[in-house]
């Protein structure tokens, strides 16, 4: 986005933000639309970027993208996102352990004094 897109959209926040903290229980994001003045789309976008967070999901708002149940912010819903958090766990293999062998040979340390010292650096 350009500073002027960016400036706009902080600009719309702070709009929608203020609206949300004197109007908890609005009717969803058309009154947010209509009250505020802001773009749907702008609104949509804050919501899905976490930047605001509503107690409940907000009619006309946005859905899990995967079971596609209303949610409060950003882009899954809690239970969604844990079950795809532990199915990426589960495919990514654990770091190699390392052996004893391995930390104690003398190859495994990084000298860089005798390098300074060869350059005439003290």
């Amino acid at each position: 986005m350009c500073n002027n897109c960016l400036g706009q959209l902080d600009e719309d926040f702070i709009k929608v933000r203020d609206f949300l903290e004197e109007n908890p229980n609005n009717q969803g994001v058309a009154e947010i639309v209509e009250v505020t003045g802001v773009s749907k789309e702008h609104v949509m976008y804050l919501l899905r970027s976490d930047r605001l967070v509503t107690a409940a999901p907000v009619l006309g708002g946005i859905q899990c993208q995967m079971c596609h149940k209303p949610i409060s912010a950003g882009t899954l819903c809690e239970s969604c996102r844990i079950h795809l958090s532990s199915t990426l766990q589960k495919t990514v293999p654990p770091p190699p352990q390392k052996s004893k062998e391995d930390s104690q040979s003398p190859g495994a340390r990084m000298h860089t004094r005798g390098l300074a010292d060869k350059l005439g650096k003290k």
